[in-house]
């Protein structure tokens, strides 16, 4: 024997003496007669020199090109005597064979025709067997098992030589070029070369008393060895030596059937067999089985294969008696464990829940719906643990996490509590844990993860928080929500997901959002501090965790994708089905070794790119066995392998192998089709270029055969769905197109011209086809395109033209003498009309100039008064005068009204003369107007001193208060410049009182004469009284435009006052815009931080200002007199601060009014208890609020807000900061001691403290334990507050207390 049969010889040995079994990892893509296949049967598959696949089967031969199936049969093919195939070959040169149960049939690629030959045109021919000898002869075995030989080039069945077996032959095999094994029914053996004429007898070692001999499939292993297969086994024969040993000794220990067809791809031998489907066996020894399961997704239609073939792609091809299939034997991509009829090689249930391995990683646990299953990955066996009846599959024995115990024991956790179970002792049982002490009702029974925290202490993810359990001695501790310490206690919520970090930092996301945290040192589970910043991006429940990073984080949910977050930058981003997710809904992710983090959704799975942000997307047709998968069921093994699971099973792979595993497909093309020309009917109807007809040559066509079509083919088949295709034309424009559903490209009535097509291909997101398939052609012009053509025509049009021209000259000719003549008459008559027309035109011309001055002075009349009402009159009412030639009064529900009047106006004119007296009341009224047109006010009219403005007429708007306040202010400020001046130049000047109030009034012209536009009612007798009884430069306002204009300008309330209906309202002065809402904080005008908080007002659903009128209501009736500092005016106060504090720092949103209600709400519970009274204001806030337009979220926040003015303050956000420095703002202002003085009497009152000096040292102590936060307030408190305690450390030395 020589070295290589020994030591091929010794490798089948240890590959099949040694092999284990294991579970299939080949993904098949079944065809049967739903996808169009003829028939079910398949008996032959081939492979034409364009890629595409012939199956044979018992009732027609099929096409398949990627796309659909193209069947031909005795009904819609000429010559074809039998659509029952029964063996097929290509010859060198191309042509496709096939044999039938009746004839030798030949497929003709360029013509698409079929021819059968007949040995005898009288006899039939039924052929069971066909090969090919590699040159010019066919060798045909008959149903009689005679033998028979047809020339494929005369095209005629010759005579066989007599060295060559003639009958009785039971099988044949083209095993090398020139060289055929045959067999016969004696089971004697033979090598036919036919090249050199030489017969070799095979001496095989026939089983004693074993099966007949008959030889099945035969594959060539290199140049020098042939092994086969045959009813007795595989043997191996060295065409060196001749001797013929046995093969896979032991295979039959394992595999029974038949083999019928044997291929190697690389390092790895198939095996199709009659009854177990296809057999791998691999370069380490494992013997992989490829069986038929009804319930396993892309297992096999059939174990009982009839024939293999490997295509020039490396894409394998089966088929069986269910039809056929296709698979990619270097497939390393996505693999799976799915539920199998087999328990023994798959699930149980569908679902998978949880993932996990033992220390080792040789056994992997997945939880389904049912019990544990085990799994051996390198025999890919397995073994299950059943937590109940495994037919009652109800969902209550689910196992939704795994932990691995230090000996190997697990901990289980499900829907009905904690689990121990010992995986290593098959008898083993699922023993129930019983925690100790679980409160309220067993309430922590469902266990969704578990983590060692350290030692022998684990988390609980449970249904109501979290519980921290000691496997040894059986202690826990229960960590639940708690509505009245939020602060200090976990999330409301279920907790599903439980993560250490890089750090050792342990995160727990329950299903209320947000994130946990748990503090080692006080052992509490407490939100995160970052929470604040994580729901601006997401409120959706957080499912899984992947840190990058130090400080970089992704984080899956359920519903917004994923969160990019960075927790030392506190930078986010939101990663979602827009940016190229296949789903927002994400369960769980995990990062490679590549810089990629893995993600399953809802559909599919998708690989994210840390560096680059690609996205890419996996589904079914990448082969995965579902597109839909579960919380909490993603895990990576030691080895690196990526496990997600799902509701149809579980997917693994390397990240690695998804990578470098794109197919790369190329494109032939077959043929080229013409339609026929409409305009010629009698043409043929349908011409066809095959491919060898124009390769390396340009088609020329006929202009009526510019509608054509292009077929192509792919040259893989791998994953037909997932091929995409485009082409190129280049020619009188360059175009790419895109196409996904079918091999042809029509074009219809292309112009004339020279053309270039490329088509490209690519299978799923691999790249495209380096080298396009390219075909040229060129639609020849039309007749009426070509030179000559235009050539004749243009000569007709230049001779046409010429006589039409010399005609026309000649008729010209004689019309101009004919026209001369008439020209002479026809001068005589218009020159006298000429003299008639002269003097009519100086009579028209004196007449018009009398109009146009009459005109002119009319014009100017009218501009005169229309400007003068105009300036009499608003716009609106001038408009409606003109239309309607008068104007209905209107009534206005609410408008503000000012007056303004000059103190002492009477003794001022008897000083002065009447003509220097209007000249500056002008002057100052002409400012008036611009303030007040500026303002968006409507001037009223001027009575002597008095000028009166209202706002909101004619056309309303709901700004007015706010504009009337503001042109009271700048008018007043126009007259303290004025004062000044006249001050610093030694002159008198004038004070100007202002009154303004709102309310309904009405509104139109009076008289006929002297129109004038007025306003009237009780609302304008108000605003005058409030202009009488104000002082000289000041700006009064009624109660009506106080409650308006309130939260924008600094009010003073000057008590009430008495209208003429006998009323008594309440009075107020504006001094100026509040300094945070003005430019250069000056009072006078709007900063864009003042139209910010108007919008804010105007368009909040929170009604703050109802919600403050009915809580100061309840604070002063219901406040004890001896609270001499919490005190209803303390509560105004902070108010107040609160709200300066929070527009110096920007809070121009609906935080402003959350904060000013917490103010309100913080020292409510005084009205109950004086001591830890902070939860009596909470609990007032959340039943108060909601009625006025506070939503859930609102109210949380402000009842965090209250929470955090307890002493000392511990803010955690930037809007808690700022309530903490308002309640305390006193501390560095200069009414400081007024109000630390009635903070002593009270605290005297409530027996807290006895002495003044016992007081001035608390207070020591308090000035320096409190610190304010906000930059506003330690910029413009600090300062004061060192200097006040300064006062009371004086205090403290002089030492001069009376007490």
């Amino acid at each position: 024997m020589t070295k290589v049969k020994y030591y091929f010889n010794a490798i089948l040995f240890c590959f099949l003496s040694f092999a284990t079994s294991a579970q299939s990892d080949l993904k098949f893509i079944n065809y049967t007669i739903t996808n169009g296949l003829s028939q079910s049967m398949v008996s032959t598959i081939l492979e034409d020199d364009y890629h595409g696949i012939w199956v044979g089967t018992q009732e027609g031969l099929n096409h398949f090109d990627g796309r659909e199936f193209r069947v031909y049969n005795r009904e819609n093919t000429a010559d074809i005597h039998s659509a029952y195939i029964t063996s097929s070959v290509k010859t060198t040169n191309g042509e496709l064979w096939f044999g039938t149960v009746n004839g030798l049939l030949l497929f003709n690629s360029k013509t698409e025709k079929f021819t059968t030959f007949f040995q005898s045109k009288k006899d039939g021919l039924f052929i069971e067997n066909l090969v090919s000898d590699g040159g010019d002869f066919l060798w045909i075995k008959t149903q009689s098992k005679i033998l028979l030989c047809f020339n494929i080039k005369t095209r005629k069945f010759v005579s066989i030589p007599d060295f060559i077996p003639k009958t009785n032959i039971s099988f044949l095999s083209s095993v090398s070029f020139g060289k055929i094994l045959l067999s016969s029914v004696s089971q004697e053996v033979f090598l036919i070369d036919v090249e050199n004429k030489t017969k070799t007898k095979l001496q095989v070692p026939l089983q004693v008393g074993g099966p007949a001999f008959i030889l099945m499939a035969a594959c060539n292993y290199d140049k020098n060895n042939i092994i086969f297969s045959s009813s007795q086994g595989l043997f191996f024969y060295s065409l060196s030596t001749g001797v013929v040993t046995r093969a896979y000794v032991s295979i039959k220990k394992q595999i029974s059937s038949t083999i019928v067809g044997i291929q190697r791809v690389n390092n790895t031998w198939l095996f199709a067999t009659s009854g177990q489907g296809l057999v791998q066996v691999n370069q380490d020894g494992e013997l992989i089985m490829s069986s038929e399961d009804v319930f396993k997704k892309n297992s096999l239609l059939n174990n009982n294969l009839s024939c293999l073939l490997i295509d020039k792609s490396g894409i394998g091809w089966v088929g069986s008696e269910r039809g056929l299939s296709s698979f990619n034997p270097n497939d390393r991509g996505f693999f799976s464990f799915g539920p199998s009829v087999n328990t023994n090689y798959g699930l149980p249930s569908q679902n998978v829940w949880c993932i996990n391995e033992n220390k080792s990683g040789d056994r992997l646990y997945l939880g389904t719906d049912i019990g544990l299953s085990i799994v051996t990955p390198k025999t890919g066996a397995f073994q299950h643990v059943y937590k109940q009846n495994q037919f009652l599959n109800d969902g209550s024995g689910s196992i939704l996490c795994i932990a691995v115990l230090p000996n190997e024991s697990l901990l289980l956790g499900c829907y009905d509590g904690l689990y121990r179970l010992n995986p290593t002792n098959r008898n083993s049982k699922f023993q129930k844990i019983n925690l100790k002490g679980n409160p309220k009702n067993n309430l922590h029974q469902r266990i969704y993860a578990i983590l060692n925290y350290q030692n022998d202490d684990y988390f609980l993810a449970t249904n109501a928080g979290v519980v921290l359990w000691n496997e040894k001695t059986g202690k826990t501790t229960y960590f639940t929500h708690d509505n009245a310490n939020v602060a200090e206690t976990i999330t409301q919520g279920i907790c599903r997901t439980i993560f250490r970090d890089q750090k050792g930092s342990i995160y727990f996301a329950t299903s209320s959002g947000g994130l946990n945290v748990f503090d080692p040192k006080s052992r509490l589970i407490k939100p995160h501090p970052l929470n604040y910043k994580i729901v601006q991006f997401t409120r959706d429940i957080l499912s899984s965790i992947c840190q990058t990073g130090p400080n970089q984080y992704y984080i899956g949910t359920l519903g917004a994708g994923i969160l990019k977050f960075n927790t030392s930058t506190l930078k986010g981003e939101l990663i979602t089905s827009k940016n190229g997710l296949p789903n927002n809904v994400v369960y769980g992710v995990l990062q490679d070794e590549k810089n990629n983090i893995w993600l399953s959704t809802n559909r599919g799975i998708a690989k994210y790119n840390l560096i680059t942000g690609e996205i890419k997307k996996y589904d079914e047709l990448n082969g995965l066995i579902c597109n839909e998968f579960n919380s909490n069921a993603y895990f990576k093994s030691k080895n690196g392998n990526l496990f997600f699971g799902g509701i149809y099973g579980c997917n693994y792979f390397y990240p690695n192998n998804i990578v470098n595993t794109k197919q790369i497909a190329n494109v032939r093309i077959t043929k080229l089709s013409i339609d026929a020309n409409e305009q010629n009917p009698k043409a043929t109807e349908f011409n066809t270029y095959e491919l060898s007809q124009f390769k390396n040559r340009v088609i020329s066509l006929d202009y009526r055969q510019r509608s054509l079509t292009v077929f192509f083919q792919p040259t893989n088949l791998c994953a037909p769905e997932l091929l995409a295709y485009k082409y190129i034309l280049v020619g009188e424009q360059t175009d790419t197109n895109y196409i996904s559903l079918s091999n042809s490209i029509n074009f219809n009535s292309l112009s004339f011209g020279k053309y270039t097509l490329k088509i490209y291909a690519k299978i799923g997101d691999g790249p495209w086809s380096k080298t396009p398939a390219t075909i040229v052609f060129v639609i020849n012009p039309p007749y009426w395109a070509t030179f000559l053509f235009w050539a004749i025509t243009a000569l007709i049009l230049f001779f046409s033209v010429y006589f039409i021209i010399r005609n026309r000259i000649n008729q010209t000719r004689r019309d101009q003498v004919m026209l001369e003549m008439k020209i002479v008459e026809r001068t005589k008559e218009i020159r006298h009309q000429k003299s008639q027309i002269e003097i009519q035109n100086s009579v028209i011309n004196e007449e018009k100039n009398k109009v146009i001055e009459q005109q002119g002075l009319l014009f100017k009349e009218k501009e005169i008064a229309e400007k003068w009402l105009k300036n009499a009159l608003p716009v609106q009412v001038v408009k409606e005068l003109k239309m309607n030639g008068k104007v209905q009064a209107k009534a206005y529900d609410f408008v503000t009204v000012m007056f303004t009047d000059v103190v002492g106006f009477t003794k001022i004119a008897e000083s002065m003369s009447p003509t220097r007296l209007v000249s500056k009341l002008d002057v100052i009224f002409r400012k008036f107007d611009a303030i007040s047109s500026v303002n968006n006010l409507e001037k009223i009219k001027t009575i002597g001193d008095a000028y009166m403005v209202a706002g909101g007429i004619p056309e309303k708007n709901s700004t007015h208060p706010i504009d009337t306040c503001i042109a009271a202010l700048q008018i007043q400020d126009y007259m303290n410049t004025l004062k000044y001046e006249a001050i610093a130049n030694g002159k008198d000047y004038w004070q100007l009182r202002v009154g303004i109030n709102s309310g309904p009034v009405t509104a139109g012209i009076i008289g006929k004469l002297k129109i004038a536009y007025d306003v009237w009612g009780a609302t304008v007798n108000q605003a005058q009284r409030m202009e009488m009884l104000s002082e000289p430069g000041r700006v009064t306002i009624s109660e009506s435009t106080f409650n308006f204009i309130e939260p924008y300008f600094e009010c003073e309330y000057k008590g009430k006052a008495l209208t003429k209906s006998k009323d008594m309202v309440d009075m107020y002065v504006v001094h100026a815009i509040k300094a945070e809402l003005s430019l250069n904080g000056e009072g006078l005008k709007p900063n864009d931080r003042f139209y910010q908080i108007v919008q804010l007002h105007f368009f909040s659903a929170i009604k703050y200002y109802k919600a403050e009128h009915e809580m100061i209501k309840k604070l002063t009736v219901g406040l004890q007199p001896h609270l001499l500092y919490h005190s209803v005016e303390h509560t105004k106060d902070v108010v107040k601060s609160v709200e300066r504090i929070a527009l110096q720092e920007g809070i121009t949103d609906e935080g402003l009014f959350l904060l000013k209600t917490a103010a309100l709400f913080h020292d409510a519970g005084f009205l109950k208890q004086y001591d830890s009274n902070e939860t009596i204001g909470a609990k007032m806030a959340s039943d108060i609020l909601p009625k006025y337009g506070y939503t859930e979220q609102h109210i949380k926040t402000i009842v965090k807000l209250i929470h955090v003015t307890e002493i000392p303050h511990k803010p955690l956000n930037h809007l808690q900061e700022i309530i903490c420095d308002a309640d305390l703002d006193y501390l560095g202002r200069n009414d400081f001691q007024e109000i630390a003085d009635n903070l002593k009497a009270e605290l005297k009152t409530m027996n807290k403290i006895n002495s003044d000096r016992k007081w001035d040292e608390i207070q020591v102590k308090f000035f320096n334990q409190h610190t304010y936060f906000t930059p506003s307030a330690i910029k413009s408190r600090s300062q004061k507050k060192q200097e006040n305690l300064a006062v009371i450390l004086a205090r403290l030395e002089e030492n001069n207390y009376a007490d």
